[in-house]
């Protein structure tokens, strides 16, 4: 086996060697069937810790078994790239962890969504269909607490932070009225739901915040002046919350709240078609970065037309909410921005999945399908470089952190097999894959990782979808051909498709919600926004 893959690590040593980039130490981290990284973070101790779902069972690096569908799951590893431990949460249906963040305290929180009910880790019944399902853990990954928060209908959980009495703020966006723990009737269809807890995870306050129709929460954080900034997505007009009308499709949505919850102003971003924001930072001027992707041509905030298909979209508001500028990065395909954090330059890094070739700003070539795509902007807004890290599957980026100046961990999940940057198998199905990224640094000599070669077969029938959310029609990728269904919440069977290789399945006739897409022939399932 070494014998087989040495000409290939080989390529990949001398073709790095003569770049501005080192692709150093890397982990493939999973088990038999589907593990999706939700979200990774540096720990004080200079090792991460990784959190994503998973629906494997004892196997590779999985030391657990599955407790019903999808289960939260938890890796914590030291400075070389070694497990030093990692859990398994989960109860008898979906639970699904989408953010972690270690504590004050040496511990962790987590966030994410489940439809359960008491069984497994899960110790309080659902509240309606799916809810926000919060665990605390200490610094050894034992559960300290955990809460499920939630109203009759569908909550679900994207975003947790630390706030800086001690407590958290977590960011869900909810169909429900007044019930559970909802003290307010919904403004429309979807709404932002932002809930302040304690540091024993007792709720202070809940607001929910949305226009006439659809507002979806991806990210909210802490502002300097112990304020709050929530970003997702919006297709209303003005109604509700909303001071601004839709500027075509879905657009960007960012509100600024102040400590006890009360909106200060609201920013409506976008162009004549679909705009979706994923993340956002406060930036060294107190004003804020919003990142996402756009399908939009130049048109209403939009000052530049798409390279292709969707591109990475960065918005910089100022710190009363004014658009500063914009910039559309990406090439002749499709690039989806999924994460943006500040670097120690005063600049930011961007990342996404791309399947884009070289054109426009894309200075590589995709390895596979989609691939991690990386792009720094300096403090004045111009792109410094950007880097394609892939494989032979899909590569779909979900965070990145800044160790030191210029060096970076990249952090999420793959199909993909030894191949391109790729140098360890893959496990089953998807599997976490955090990797190092060294820009113009040669040294790696603080992190050795060895990666153990397992000789488990990749799984030859996977899929991965996009976009999401969909408006029109979800694109479905398939490494063998499968039967596929679109289901609703309720288990309602609502299109079928065969498809082999590529295809899609039309969704324009469903109403705004969550639904499922669902291999019949493995029985995996992912869940897709649909927005009108």
């Amino acid at each position: 086996m070494k014998q087989k893959f040495l000409p290939v690590l080989f390529c990949i040593i001398t073709i790095t060697g003569y770049s501005q980039f080192i692709i150093g130490p890397q982990r493939t981290l999973g088990g038999n069937n589907d593990d999706e990284l939700g979200n990774i973070c540096l720990t004080t101790d200079g090792g991460l810790i990784a959190a994503g779902r998973s629906y494997s069972d004892i196997s590779g690096e999985k030391t657990d078994y599955n407790r019903g569908i999808d289960d939260y799951w938890v890796i914590k590893l030291n400075h070389a790239g070694n497990i030093q431990w990692q859990r398994t949460l989960g109860s008898s249906d979906v639970d699904e962890c989408l953010d972690v963040q270690q504590t004050n305290d040496g511990g962790y929180i987590l966030a994410g969504n489940s439809q359960s009910n008491i069984s497994g880790e899960k110790t309080e019944n659902s509240k309606g269909v799916f809810d926000c399902w919060i665990i605390k853990l200490d610094a050894s990954g034992n559960i300290a607490w955990q809460k499920t928060l939630g109203g009759d209908q569908y909550e679900f959980c994207n975003s947790i932070q630390q706030t800086k009495d001690g407590g958290y703020i977590v960011g869900c966006m909810s169909n429900s009225n007044i019930s559970g723990d909802k003290s307010e009737d919904s403004k429309g269809g979807y709404d932002f739901w932002l809930i302040k807890l304690d540091a024993w995870g007792n709720k202070q306050w809940d607001k929910t915040i949305g226009g006439s129709g659809d507002e979806f929460v991806n990210k909210v954080i802490q502002t300097n002046d112990d304020g709050y900034i929530a970003v997702g997505l919006s297709n209303s007009n003005i109604s509700g919350d909303k001071s601004e009308d839709s500027r075509g499709a879905n657009d960007y949505w960012a509100v600024k709240l102040n400590k006890n919850g009360v909106k200060q102003w609201d920013k409506t971003a976008g162009g004549n078609a679909d705009d979706y924001v994923n993340s956002v930072v406060q930036t060294a001027d107190g004003g804020y970065a919003l990142f996402g992707a756009s399908i939009s041509n130049k048109s209403g905030d939009k000052t530049e037309n798409i390279h292709g298909g969707f591109d990475y979209w960065l918005v910089k508001l100022s710190r009363s909410g004014a658009i500063q500028f914009n910039k559309t990065i990406g090439g002749l395909s499709d690039d989806f921005g999924q994460t943006i954090e500040n670097t120690l330059d005063g600049g930011v890094i961007l990342g996404g999945q791309s399947i884009s070739p070289i054109s426009s700003d894309k200075d590589e070539n995709t390895w596979g399908g989609f691939d991690y795509w990386v792009v720094k902007i300096n403090a004045s807004g111009k792109i410094t470089w950007n880097k394609d890290v892939g494989s032979d599957g899909d590569d779909n980026l979900r965070s990145i952190k800044e160790v030191t100046n210029n060096k970076y961990i990249l952090g999420g999940f793959t199909w993909g097999n030894v191949y391109g940057d790729k140098t360890d198998v893959s496990r089953g199905s998807n599997d976490f894959w955090i990797v190092d990224l060294n820009y113009n640094n040669g040294s790696t000599d603080d992190a050795t990782v060895s990666n153990p070669v397992f000789q488990s077969k990749k799984d030859d029938n996977t899929f991965s979808i996009f976009p999401n959310p969909a408006k029109n029609i979800v694109n479905i990728r398939t490494t063998k051909k499968s039967d596929f269904v679109l289901i609703d919440q309720s288990g309602k069977t609502l299109a079928n498709k065969t498809i082999d290789g590529n295809g899609t399945i039309d969704v324009s006739a469903f109403a705004t919600g969550f639904y499922f897409i669902k291999n019949n022939s493995t029985g995996l399932s992912r869940l897709i926004l649909v927005v009108k």
